[in-house]
Parts: C-alpha cells; sequence; structure tokens
C-alpha cells in the first residue's frame, strides 16, 4: 500500500496531466479524487493511533500511581502480585506505552536484563542520574557529587567526603522483598576510609568497603538491620588502579548463613561470618535509595573513589551463570540505552 507521501506524488503527477491537451480530462479527474480520499483516510487513520498512544499513556500512568499507592499497604502474595504488575508496567512506560522487542544477543538476552529493576548508568554530571528503567531516578545530591571517566562511559565521582545521591519512592519497589540482588562495580581509592558506603536500601540493606585510610585492602559487609550483618569479611585488596566488579545477592528465606552471596569481578567469594538472626525482608520505611552513603546519609563513600552502572533485581536472586554475564568477560554490561526486557 501506498504512503501518504506516495500518494502526494502521484496527484502532483496527474495534475501536471491536467494541463496536457492530448489527455482526457475526466478521468485523470476521477483518479486525483480517488487518491485524494486514499490521502485523507492515512490522515484519519495516523490521527486516531496518536489519539490511541496518548489515551494508552494516560490510562498506564494513572494505573502505576495507584499501583504505587497500593504498594504501601498491601501484604503477602497480593504485594508481590501488585510490586509485579508495578514493575511491568514501569517498564512498559519507559518504553513509549510499548513493550520494546527483544533484538539483543549474548549477555542482553538474559534474565541481567529481563529481571533488571533499576540501572543506573551514572553519565550524568548532576542530578538527576537517571534509572533507564524510568522507575527510580535519583534526584537529590549532597555536597555536589560529579562525574569522571568510568568503566563504561561516565562513573559517579567526587566521593571524597559527605558527598552522595539519593531518591525516594523506594517503598513502593524494595519494602518487604525477601529476595534481593545488586551489582556495581567500583574504583577504590588508596585512601579509601573505614566506613565507604557503596549503596544503602531503606532502613536495613547496605554495602559498604571498609578500608583502613591508607590501602584498599577492606573488609566488605552487607549490613541487613539491627547490628546484623549477612556478610563482614575481611582481606579483598581491591587496589591496583582498576575496576572491579561486586554482586551480592539476597534471599530470605534460606538459612541464616545461606542467605547471601557475593561475587568479585563474576567469582563467588567465600563469606563465613554472619551473624545469627538475620532479618529475612528487606525493610523500607524510611523511602530511600542512595548511592555512595549509608541509609542515614552518613558514612559516605570516601577517598575519591568511582561507582559506576549499578543495577538492582527486586524479588530475584542473581545465579553464576547470570553474574558472568554482567561481568561479560571484564567488559561490563551498559545500561544507559533500553536493550530488551
Amino acid at each position: 500500500m501506498a504512503t501518504y507521501n506516495e500518494i502526494l506524488k502521484q496527484i502532483r503527477t496527474l495534475r501536471k496531466d491536467l494541463n496536457n491537451p492530448t489527455k482526457e480530462v475526466g478521468p485523470i479527474r476521477k483518479q486525483i479524487s480517488i487518491l485524494q480520499d486514499r490521502a485523507e483516510a492515512i490522515l484519519d487513520t495516523t490521527k486516531f493511533n496518536i489519539e490511541t498512544d496518548e489515551t494508552t499513556a494516560i490510562k498506564n500512568t494513572r494505573e502505576l500511581l495507584q499501583l504505587k499507592e497500593s504498594l504501601l499497604t498491601a501484604t503477602g502474595p497480593r504485594r508481590s502480585q501488585l510490586r509485579s504488575r508495578y514493575i511491568n508496567l514501569a517498564n512498559k512506560i519507559a518504553h513509549g506505552n510499548k513493550a520494546p522487542a527483544d533484538t539483543s544477543s549474548g549477555p542482553y538476552n538474559s534474565p541481567i536484563i529481563t529481571q533488571l529493576t533499576s540501572g543506573y548508568a551514572l553519565e550524568e554530571a548532576t542530578e538527576p542520574r537517571v534509572d533507564f528503567k524510568g522507575l527510580l531516578n535519583l534526584d537529590t545530591a549532597v555536597s555536589a557529587p560529579s562525574s569522571a571517566a568510568g568503566k563504561i562511559g561516565n562513573a559517579l565521582s567526587g566521593l571524597t567526603g559527605d558527598e552522595y545521591v539519593s531518591g525516594t519512592g523506594s517503598t513502593a519497589i524494595y519494602h518487604g522483598l525477601s529476595q534481593l540482588s545488586v551489582n556495581y562495580w567500583i574504583y577504590a581509592s588508596s585512601t579509601m576510609s573505614t566506613f565507604s558506603h557503596a549503596m544503602s536500601i531503606g532502613d536495613n540493606w547496605e554495602l559498604h568497603h571498609q578500608g583502613n585510610g591508607s590501602n584498599s585492602t577492606t573488609t566488605y559487609k552487607l549490613y541487613v538491620g539491627g547490628g546484623k550483618w549477612a556478610i563482614n569479611q575481611a582481606g579483598l585488596s581491591i587496589s591496583g588502579s582498576v575496576w572491579r566488579m561486586f554482586t551480592v545477592t539476597y534471599d530470605g528465606s534460606l538459612a541464616n548463613g545461606s542467605m547471601c552471596k557475593w561475587y568479585v569481578d563474576g567469582v563467588l567469594q567465600a563469606h563465613t561470618n554472619a551473624s545469627a538472626g538475620l532479618s529475612t525482608t528487606v525493610v523500607d520505611t524510611n523511602n530511600v535509595f542512595r548511592i555512595g552513603a549509608a541509609n542515614n546519609g552518613g558514612q559516605p563513600m570516601t577517598g575519591g573513589s568511582l561507582i559506576d552502572q549499578l543495577s538492582t533485581y527486586a524479588g530475584y536472586v542473581l545465579t553464576q551463570g547470570d553474574v558472568s554475564n554482567l561481568y561479560n568477560n571484564g567488559a561490563g554490561v551498559a545500561f544507559e540505552k533500553p536493550r530488551t526486557l
């Protein structure tokens, strides 16, 4: 079927023929009339599609807001159903209210994208630091962190004191989760302080690198609230001016010592110092998500360290295969462009 522009071209050609004394005018006028009707039909269809897309966008946005309100009070299986609907709908809105095509291959065509909740490329020099999935942009900065050359593109930098970025609205996504995974790249400074938080979610979920201020041999910890450490492992060296990838998974349904796993550069690490009586869910009543600081804004990442390509997976435990795909033979995976869901 001819396009609108192709039909207009045919009409212009026929109108020229009207001035040709060797041509019969009647059939030409009839053909022009038919083509004009076709052109108008195309315009009407296009207008209808645009209006339909606008109506769908408004409807989806309204439903997303309603779901977010419902998540604040829902519990149990109902909350899980609402969260799944919330994430799927937000994904759809982020991609123009249409399900994006699966056109990727390799590491992009795997759960590291299909199960992704939020992905931060951290390309921006100022706020907001955009979540490409559109769920939770980081719109608040303390002490103006900036950007510098990162693992992929730019990274969050300027983390020399009390700098961090923060977003509100995480309760609807993370509160009450029994499973959660986080992945990020870090370029550790040799002057990292005793407590340097990479990120935190809500009241009780914090990841930090405990340096000694003179080198980057750290104790890596996952705090899950109430003075409890799910991971508390010393002796990891991340110095040497190189980017390292950290991955942590949390499954509150498992036994205390098996609840969490952590990986460095795609390799599973040992940990034997978990506290007793760990929380079996993520608690997020203070409604906060921070990169570069603890959940109260304290103990920030220090010493000029850099963080890049941070991603979260709500309700999903990354497997060894997923972690290997994220590492991607040391190249990492860029989250600044939606590839597939």
